[in-house]
């Protein structure tokens, strides 16, 4: 079998995201032990001797932890213009931010589901920095959010730009 780069970043991927389930059905099972879990295992893969074929180990699944892996789109979003979405940073930090308005982003189709600017309303002292967003009915998701404008009509932006 040849391997090219595209498969080696398809294959890196997919044991990514098979981590991040398992890790996210682990924080799932403590929340709610009483969930019934599913188990899945990912394929072992070579990649030249390069010792990627080693079997992956299983991961314990649930539907709310895959659901929750789906990146957001634009359409997710569309909807919630005008309405406040929880901010919370790393450090503890929470808050809300208003969204304003979904933009296109330069060079990209008109409505484009994953190149898109979300623009929000902010308080003059919001800091910059990884801000993971959430609203019923819309995956949690991490954002690098930058303040722009000048005090007394601030705003946050983030750039969603997945090709």
């Amino acid at each position: 079998m040849q391997l090219t780069r595209r498969t080696a970043v398809v294959s890196a991927g997919a044991a990514a995201l098979a981590a991040v389930g398992a890790a996210a059905a682990a924080g799932a099972a403590q929340a709610a032990p009483a969930t019934a879990t599913a188990t899945a295992t990912a394929p072992a893969s070579t990649a030249g001797g390069s010792g990627a074929g080693a079997a992956r180990a299983a991961a314990p699944t649930t539907a709310a932890a895959l659901v929750e892996l789906r990146a957001a789109v634009r359409s997710d979003f569309a909807p919630l213009v005008g309405q406040a979405l929880t901010a919370s940073a790393p450090d503890g930090r929470t808050g809300s931010l208003v969204l304003d308005a979904i933009a296109d982003v330069a060079g990209a189709a008109t409505g484009d589901e994953n190149r898109f600017t979300l623009l929000f309303h902010a308080p003059d002292d919001f800091a910059e920095g990884i801000w993971q967003l959430g609203h019923d009915g819309v995956p949690t998701s991490d954002f690098l959010l930058t303040p722009i404008g000048p005090a007394g009509d601030r705003r946050a932006q983030a750039l969603v730009n997945r090709i």
